[in-house]
């Protein structure tokens, strides 16, 4: 019967300990390790990065949908870790936010949701379900902390 506790025991810590993964992104200042380890985003779905980032996203731009003129080669999605008005206040000063810029592969079929004009102010399970399967074309990585 110990045995059998001992057993249930370390089978328990290991499933607990195993689905407590450490983040790529712990806290802003490590967001340039997106850019550094891109290799292994490239070609994979937008979830897949949003999996590995800790830090809350408090702001959201982009274009989704592929209806610019100006995008070439893909749609993109760029995330702060500052609220739209800090940003605001901060680029003012020249000082720019840390912000990760996604450039996603053109598609066929693309039927997303644009994003609001002026942006997304939170970022949530919602939008990570509407946007989470495109793919990734390139990782970009700016700004201070």
């Amino acid at each position: 019967m110990k045995q059998l506790f001992k057993n249930f025991f370390t089978a328990s810590l290991l499933a607990v300990l195993s689905c407590n993964t450490q983040r790529l992104v712990v806290g802003v200042s490590d967001a340039k390790k997106l850019e550094t380890n891109k290799d292994s985003f490239i070609g994979k779905p937008l979830r897949k990065v949003l999996s590995e980032i800790k830090p809350t996203i408090k702001f959201v731009y982009g274009n989704p949908e592929n209806n610019s003129g100006h995008v070439t080669g893909g749609t993109y999605l760029t995330f702060y870790f500052v609220t739209k008005e800090e940003g605001k206040n901060r680029i003012s000063k020249n000082n720019i936010p840390t912000h990760v810029t996604i450039n996603f592969q053109l598609e066929q079929k693309n039927d997303r949701k644009p994003l609001p004009v002026g942006g997304l102010t939170e970022w949530t399970k919602i939008n990570t379900k509407e946007y989470g399967d495109m793919i990734i074309l390139n990782i970009r990585v700016s700004g201070e902390n």
